[in-house]
């Protein structure tokens, strides 16, 4: 969901982006598509062609990169997700995921970025998931 998508501009602006998102640059495309879809169908067209212009970013930072994907994940579980112990499973399960995604670029760049990366994202994930959404990882919804 997101990237390389185009809506209608009243969609947009009904749907609207996420203004705690600020930071959350891998989850804002998810975020609104995932709203998005909920009141309006969704189409794929693989006649369209999309051309990218410009390079690759010039200061790309590993640490950084997976702090922001994992604080996401954690603000989209969250924001999304019923609680319940499968949903809970398998949320552990995405970030055991991001942990090995963290430790193998980790050991083909020889260097702990990634990994920090990860662990600063659990911290900050976990710490704004309390605070804005004030209950605990385990608590169901009813």
């Amino acid at each position: 969901l997101g990237g390389m998508m185009s809506f209608r501009r009243h969609v947009v602006e009904e749907v609207g982006f996420d203004k705690q998102l600020v930071g959350h640059v891998f989850m804002d495309d998810i975020d609104f598509t995932f709203r998005a879809s909920k009141k309006y169908p969704l189409a794929i067209d693989p006649g369209v062609k999309g051309y990218h212009r410009g390079g690759m970013v010039a200061l790309y930072n590993r640490k950084e990169d997976h702090e922001k994907r994992v604080s996401g994940e954690w603000y989209f579980f969250g924001k999304h997700v019923k609680k319940n112990l499968l949903n809970n499973f398998f949320f552990a399960w995405r970030l055991f995921g991001s942990l090995l995604v963290a430790l193998a670029i980790s050991l083909r760049y020889g260097s702990l970025d990634p990994l920090r990366g990860f662990l600063n994202g659990m911290r900050i994930g976990a710490t704004q998931y309390r605070k804005f959404f004030r209950r605990s990882f385990c608590e169901k919804n009813l």
